[in-house]
């Protein structure tokens, strides 16, 4: 009995883990020291890309799809998503699922106004960054 109530602890405590699983916010943690700092998108996703393209939830696989020119094969539900492309391949890709109570510590909130998708080339992937509470919001630098 005592081990059944020790799993049923544990796995509560894991399921109410609000925490963001985004490997970009972790790699943002440990380079802004500060609650303000400018991060250079291709220091954090190192591997070679070309575009950086930023999905509202509000965007459906459909034009996903179109947007990217192919099929994205990674979708599962309704998500913040942040895709890298290199020749039409995803060569990184995060899809952040919105918990409606509360902000996830450290889920990446990009300002993108009203559009639902924005498309970034490489060079031009300089975001501000200011941490807010347990998050980080992200404005692509003008």
């Amino acid at each position: 009995m005592k081990k059944i109530i020790n799993f049923m602890v544990l796995f509560l405590l894991i399921s109410c883990d609000n925490s963001s699983d985004s490997q970009i916010s972790k790699m943002i943690d440990k380079e802004c020291v500060s609650n303000d700092c400018e991060i250079v998108m291709s220091n954090i996703i190192t591997e070679d890309w070309d575009f950086m393209y930023i999905f509202k939830t509000t965007i459906s696989l459909d034009e996903i799809n179109n947007r990217l020119g192919f099929e994205y094969p990674y979708f599962e539900d309704i998500a913040n998503r942040v895709i890298f492309v290199k020749n039409n391949k995803i060569i990184y890709h995060e899809d952040e699922f919105p918990n409606s109570e509360k902000t996830k510590k450290g889920e990446l909130i990009f300002n993108i106004g009203d559009v639902g998708f924005l498309k970034i080339p490489k060079e031009k992937a300089i975001f501000k960054v200011s941490k807010e509470d347990s998050y980080f919001k992200l404005k692509i630098k003008n």
